[in-house]
């Protein structure tokens, strides 16, 4: 953040969050992957434990990232901003079950998870950078306190 805001002399933009985001995409992505592999290779309950730990700490770091990039673009919208999040978290979690399951009784927990990966990834790099381009512009758009 320090290096971010002499960079702007002395001005803090809300997009240095998203940074962080960057770290966390990698954590979770290698958290799937070794976690899928654990699975479907019958590993050591450790490798389990560390993919699966892995792939949290990466949702937990984006996570935070992304709370305090909505909540600075934000500021008097906040308990919206955690209901919206909440809300897109757990839909989205409650609907993979359906078909992620089968998918990996299938063809593996490997491939399953490793597409989830990938499609977090991809929507990563689709959002993110642009954010970082273009949010200073969309703030100044649509956010009232800008």
């Amino acid at each position: 953040m320090n290096r971010e805001i002499k960079k702007n002399n002395g001005v803090f933009e809300a997009e240095t969050r998203l940074w962080t985001c960057y770290i966390g995409v990698g954590l979770y992505v290698a958290g799937l992957v070794i976690l899928g592999a654990a699975l479907q290779d019958h590993l050591n309950k450790a490798a389990v434990i560390i993919g699966w730990g892995t792939a949290q700490t990466g949702v937990l770091v984006t996570t935070v990232a992304v709370y305090a990039y909505c909540t600075d673009c934000f500021p008097r919208e906040q308990g919206e901003i955690s209901a919206i999040l909440n809300l897109v978290r757990a839909l989205g979690g409650f609907s993979v079950a359906f078909y992620q399951v089968p998918w990996a009784q299938k063809h593996g927990a490997l491939q399953t998870l490793g597409c989830e990966a990938a499609t977090v990834a991809g929507a990563f790099f689709l959002i993110v950078p642009f954010l970082q381009l273009k949010g200073r512009a969309l703030r100044a758009k649509f956010s009232p306190d800008f």
